[in-house]
């Protein structure tokens, strides 16, 4: 299949006979799925939707093998003053389940300075992690990753607070993957 002159893909090849993995970038309607990836080559999935001003969205991507990506962004009214942090995505990984990605977005006009980063299994039970190198920039429209040393466990409720010289986010839960 080439999907070279579709108006719904673009750059995509398949050859379904042969068992071979697709390759797909949507241009005009999102792609059919399942999708393949192969390993450690990653998937970007970019969304087009309609938004309303204020609103909160969260996209969820679940694999096959349960493991469940999710991303929340709220919408600002206008460019506000100031830090606005919010979460957009926690990532789980590590062979030895030993590391998590927080990726922390700052919809405001004004760099942050994340300065602490916390994680438990109860939002009463956080303790500060102290693995990371600290402090982490978070430039006024970007999103920041924070990469923590943390033993995680399938299946299992986190909370996260992360800690600004400007803000602080969160608590907030997030599971890890259940397989």
């Amino acid at each position: 299949m080439d999907c070279g002159n579709s108006q719904q893909y673009r750059d995509c090849t398949s050859d379904d006979s042969q068992g071979l993995s697709r390759q797909r970038q949507a241009v005009l309607i999102n792609p059919f799925l399942p999708i393949t990836v192969a390993p450690d080559n990653g998937l970007v999935l970019n969304i087009t939707m309609n938004i309303t001003q204020s609103e909160i969205y969260k996209t969820d991507l679940l694999t096959s093998k349960g493991n469940m990506f999710s991303e929340s962004s709220q919408v600002p009214t206008v460019r506000q003053a100031g830090v606005i942090l919010t979460w957009v995505n926690t990532n789980y990984y590590g062979i030895a389940h030993d590391n998590i990605d927080v990726d922390v977005q700052n919809m405001g006009s004004s760099d942050a300075h994340v300065v602490q980063i916390y994680i438990g299994t109860s939002s009463s039970t956080l303790q500060n992690q102290t693995s990371l190198s600290l402090p982490t920039l978070c430039i006024a429209g970007m999103t920041a990753r924070i990469t923590v040393d943390y033993n995680w466990t399938l299946g299992v409720t986190y909370y996260f607070k992360v800690i600004a010289q400007e803000q602080t986010l969160g608590p907030w839960a997030d599971q890890s993957p259940v397989s």
